[in-house]
Formats: C-alpha cells, structure tokens, sequence
C-alpha cells in the first residue's frame, strides 16, 4: 500500500513497500551515525571551522 499525496508531497508506505533489508541498513547507518557523533562531541576545536566560517561571508558575497 503505497500512498502518494500531490500536493502535500507526502508518501505514506507499509513495511510491505519496503525492500527486504532496506530497515536493518537504516538502523546499522544510524548505529554508525552515533558512534561517529560520539567522537565528534570529545572534539573541542576544529581548526576547519574557523577557515569555514572565515571564507563563507566571501563565498557569499561572490554568489550574489
């Protein structure tokens, strides 16, 4: 049962719709999600996001 709703843009799917396999992959992603945002939390500086954060304005300024 497969439900696709236009103008909302909604799709509603049983377990039915769904490939076998496709549920233990989310949730083996999202066990790998955590882990990686374990690790990210122990980082208290990231030298990348200075440099981000110090380009983006002009990367901005270019695109407009």
């Amino acid at each position: 049962m497969l439900k696709i709703i236009e103008n909302n843009k909604i799709i509603i799917a049983t377990r039915d719709d769904i490939e076998v396999g496709f549920i233990e992959g989310v949730q083996h992603d999202y066990e790998i999600l955590k882990k990686l945002k374990s690790a990210w939390d122990k980082i208290a500086i990231d030298s990348k996001i200075a440099k981000f954060l110090q380009e983006l304005p002009v990367f901005l300024d270019k695109k407009s």
